[in-house]
């Protein structure tokens, strides 16, 4: 197999491990209920959205990918300017961007309004490729904020056929409105619930956060929105969202709060997931080059001296692909993954940086330190090789420390590499001579 066929079955093997991470993608952002689309930061147009953007809107698939007139067909004119401000932070370069609402317009001409957050995603240059936004339907709860400043009795025909979670209860917590949805989501009746002092059980080390945000009530600040954990009759932990509204009389005393809330548990986790997705490695479950990185920069500004770089590099990947296949190349990968995660504590940042490269930094370390992790890598690389014969496991190591604030992390990282193509070179001949033994005898 020549160099231009390996080069065309590793692009090829990528690309599968490409689509099916966007498959399962696709596949967990079809099973929410918030619209969630990839939005160019270049112009703002769409280049994916989920089913639920249909579903909610009424518009068809195709009508959102690629379309220059979308903005001016959907955008409610209420909200143009903050669209404008979503682009031009966009076009800065602004990583996170939120706390905006949106007003759109369905296909029917419904009006719909949305809380809007989008996170960019960088290639490992670090260059915006597109945004990763989520939108979620805040309309229900907006109209039954107002509906509920308006009277009691349409505050109750509005709130019993939402499907938002909604109460209200006395300041000492005894509840005196439920409506179904609360009902239904915490297994009890209205009998049950009315009249009782109904607490959710808040995780112990959640619970001092709830209290401090519960705290700020006050006359200035009668609103309080609540992010909390909870945990269920069947002892599962869900992640629920609470707006709670303070009721004053006439001395500016709090008299009841009324309340709405949603299960956000699908949200959080795939926030969980779009977050580690973009931190690590698909193959590894190491930090990616993109975390690393971002890491090196902090830590040129870094006050923790010294700070140190070890630079990893897996012996002859090449020849382990041309004989043994990729499948047991990837294996090879996932195996200096394993030992080097292994070599190094929960806190040090173990990278993979390349195809068969890898980097670690170590804060608050020392020459010695880091001579002893190197060392510690090799002969955990033989411990591994000796319980996994079928593979030639072996990795070249390099190291170097950062003494002062002046010093580039690039040129600490520039230094290691080096020593690590040092010790490649002069170990080739007994490395070579051991992987092709293994080659043989497996």
């Amino acid at each position: 197999m020549n160099e231009e066929n390996i080069a065309r079955a590793d692009l090829l093997h990528e690309l599968e491990q490409i689509r099916g991470i966007n498959a399962s993608y696709e596949r967990l952002t079809a099973c929410v209920g918030e619209i969630i689309f990839r939005m160019r930061a270049d112009n703002g147009q769409i280049i994916y959205i989920n089913s639920a953007a249909e579903k909610i809107l009424g518009y068809p698939h195709e009508f959102w990918l690629n379309n220059p007139n979308l903005a001016a067909k959907i955008i409610h004119p209420d909200s143009v300017e903050i669209y404008e401000k979503i682009l031009a932070q966009m076009n800065q370069g602004i990583d996170i961007i939120k706390g905006l609402t949106l007003k759109l317009v369905a296909w029917d001409g419904y009006e719909v309004i949305f809380s809007y957050t989008s996170m960019a995603v960088k290639n490992e240059r670090g260059i915006i490729l597109y945004y990763e936004t989520i939108i979620r339907d805040i309309t229900i709860r907006n109209k039954l904020e107002d509906a509920l400043r308006q009277s009691e009795n349409l505050y109750r025909m509005v709130v019993e056929d939402q499907t938002e979670l909604i109460c209200r209860f006395k300041k000492y917590g005894i509840l005196t409105f439920v409506n179904e949805a609360f009902c239904r989501y915490f297994g009890l009746s209205k009998g049950q619930l009315i009249g009782t002092r109904f607490i959710p059980r808040i995780p112990e080390e959640d619970r001092h956060k709830f209290k401090n945000c519960f705290r700020t009530i006050s006359i200035d600040n009668p609103v309080v929105k609540i992010e909390q954990r909870i945990k269920m009759s069947d002892g599962e932990i869900r992640w629920q969202q609470w707006n709670y509204r303070a009721i004053f009389n006439e001395k500016n005393q709090i008299i009841e709060y009324q309340v709405v809330g949603r299960d956000i548990t699908e949200s959080k986790l795939l926030q969980k997931k779009l977050h580690y997705l973009g931190m690590h490695d698909a193959m590894t479950g190491l930090y990616n080059r993109a975390y690393f990185d971002e890491e090196m920069m902090l830590l040129d500004k870094s006050r923790y001296l010294p700070v140190g770089v070890i630079v990893a590099d897996i012996d002859c990947l090449k020849m382990v692909n041309d004989n043994l296949g990729h499948q047991c190349g990837d294996e090879l990968i996932k195996a200096a993954a394993i030992v080097l995660k292994g070599c190094f504590r929960e806190g040090d940042v173990v990278a993979r940086i390349g195809g068969d490269e890898f980097a670690v930094l170590l804060t608050e370390t020392s020459k010695e330190v880091l001579e002893h992790s190197c060392q510690r890598i090799v002969k955990t690389c033989g411990e591994y090789r000796a319980s996994h014969t079928h593979l030639p496991l072996s990795i070249a190591v390099g190291f170097a420390l950062k003494l002062h604030p002046d010093q580039p992390m690039q040129k600490v990282f520039a230094e290691a590499d080096n020593k690590m193509y040092t010790y490649k070179s002069n170990n080739r001949g007994a490395t070579l001579a051991m992987i092709k033994d293994i080659l043989k005898t497996g």
